[in-house]
């Protein structure tokens, strides 16, 4: 779906479909990157800049 979404935004329900506490955005965020393929050790160590 690349060519569809070129600059390739990923969105996240914090709440997951449900009315309970929501995710924390900065853990939601650092296991997104992950899952991109960064290691831990190049995970921006503050929640401001993992979001650039």
């Amino acid at each position: 779906m690349a060519e569809r979404f070129p600059d390739g935004q990923i969105h996240v329900d914090l709440r997951g479909g449900g009315t309970g506490t929501p995710l924390d955005a900065a853990r939601v965020l650092a296991e997104v990157l992950r899952q991109l393929g960064l290691r831990d050790e190049e995970l921006p160590p503050a929640f401001t800049e993992r979001k650039r």
